[in-house]
C-alpha cells in the first residue's frame, strides 16, 4: 500500500512525499498476539479441568462407594455407607444401596445358618457333636489317600457294652453327659495329631482314626481312655460289672484300603470284646506279621529245628492258611 502527499511552504510547492507500508510487521504482531492468546487459553483450560476434576471427585465419590459395595458383595462382604452424600439424587441412591446390602446380608446369613444346621444334622452326632457314620464314609477315602505320603497311622475302635443299662441306672440325661465327657477326653488326647477323625458310629461305638500315630502312642491313648471311663463310672456310682468299655487298636499302613481298614478295625474290637481280662486288642498290619513269619521260618530252616505250626501261632506270628482275624500276639 502506497500513500503520496505534497509538501509545501505557504503557496510554494516544495515537493512530493510517498509512504509505503510493510505488511510483514503487521503479520508478526498478529502472530505474537495469537500465541499469547493461545497460551492464555491453555492455562485457563488447564485450571478449569483441574478444578472440574476435583469437583467431580467429590461429587462422584458416592458412586465410587457404591461400586465398592457391589464388589464387596461378590466377596461375601457387606459394607454400609455411614456418611450420606450432599447431592439429593446420590443420597437416595446410597440409601437404596444400603437397604439392599442389609437384605442381601440377612439372606446370606440365613442361608449360612441353614446350611450349617443341615450339615450338622447330616454329618454330626447331636449329643457329642462328633462326626457320624455318614461323614466317616465320605471323609475316610480322602484321609487314606492322604496317608500315602506318610507311614499310615492307628485306628482306635471304642465300644461300650450297653448304654441301656446306664440309662436305667443313672437316667438318660446323665448317661448322655457321661458319653459327652468321654468324647471330650477323646478330643483332648488327640489334639496334637493333625487330620484326626473322630466319629460316633452308633450309641455305643466310636471310631478314632489317627494318622501318624504309632502303636506305643495308641497304647497310651487307650490307657487314658480306659482310666477316664472307669473314673466316670465311679463318679456315677457304677462299675465294670454294669458297663464295660472295649478298645480295639489297628495299626494300618499307607497302602491299606478303606474296606480293609474298617474290616480289621471291626475285627480288633470283636477280639477286644472277646478278651474279658483286658478288654483291649491290638491288630497290627499284616505285612509286619509276614516279615516275622519269614524270619522265623528262615531261622528254623537254618538250624534245622522247624517249629510246629501251633507253636508259631502261640508266639504271635501269622499262620499260613488262617484268616487275618485269627492272628495272635504275645
Amino acid at each position: 500500500m502506497r500513500i503520496t502527499s505534497d509538501v509545501s511552504e505557504g503557496w510554494t510547492l516544495l515537493g512530493e512525499v510517498s509512504v509505503m507500508g510493510d505488511t510483514g510487521v503487521v503479520y508478526k504482531a498478529l502472530y505474537k498476539m495469537f500465541v499469547n492468546l493461545l497460551y492464555l487459553f491453555g492455562i485457563i483450560v488447564s485450571i478449569a479441568l483441574i478444578v472440574l476434576s476435583i469437583l467431580l471427585h467429590f461429587v462422584l465419590k458416592p458412586l465410587k462407594e457404591i461400586q465398592n459395595q457391589a464388589e464387596a458383595i461378590l466377596k461375601n462382604e457387606f459394607v454400609i455407607q455411614e456418611k450420606e452424600p450432599y447431592t439429593t439424587e446420590f443420597k437416595e441412591v446410597v440409601k437404596g444401596m444400603n437397604s439392599m446390602v442389609k437384605k442381601v446380608e440377612d439372606i446370606f446369613n440365613k442361608a449360612n445358618e441353614s446350611a450349617k444346621r443341615n450339615h450338622e444334622l447330616l454329618y454330626t452326632d447331636p449329643i457329642t457333636k462328633l462326626f457320624n457314620r455318614r461323614y466317616l464314609m465320605l471323609k475316610l477315602p480322602d484321609l487314606i489317600s492322604q496317608n500315602n505320603k506318610i507311614d499310615g497311622g492307628s485306628v482306635l475302635f471304642v465300644g461300650l457294652s450297653s448304654i441301656e443299662v446306664m440309662n436305667q441306672l443313672i437316667s438318660r440325661r446323665q448317661a448322655n453327659n457321661l458319653i459327652l465327657f468321654l468324647c471330650e477326653t477323646f478330643d483332648k488326647l488327640l489334639k496334637n495329631f493333625d487330620d484326626r477323625l473322630l466319629c460316633r458310629l452308633n450309641e455305643t461305638e466310636f471310631l478314632l482314626v489317627v494318622p501318624e500315630c504309632e502303636v506305643h502312642q495308641a497304647r497310651e491313648i487307650q490307657k487314658h481312655i480306659y482310666t477316664t471311663f472307669i473314673e466316670l463310672l465311679t463318679e456315677n456310682k457304677m462299675d465294670e460289672s454294669n458297663v464295660q468299655i472295649n478298645i480295639g487298636i489297628y495299626r494300618y499302613n499307607s497302602r491299606v484300603t478303606m474296606a480293609q481298614l474298617l474290616t480289621r478295625s471291626d475285627t480288633a474290637l470283636s477280639n477286644a470284646i472277646a478278651d474279658e481280662t483286658s478288654n483291649t486288642y491290638l491288630y497290627e498290619r499284616e505285612e509286619k506279621l509276614r516279615i516275622h513269619y519269614s524270619c522265623c521260618a528262615h531261622s528254623s530252616i537254618f538250624f534245622n529245628t522247624a517249629a510246629p505250626s501251633h507253636q508259631i501261632a502261640s508266639h504271635g506270628l501269622w499262620v499260613p492258611g488262617q484268616r487275618e482275624s485269627s492272628t495272635f500276639f504275645i
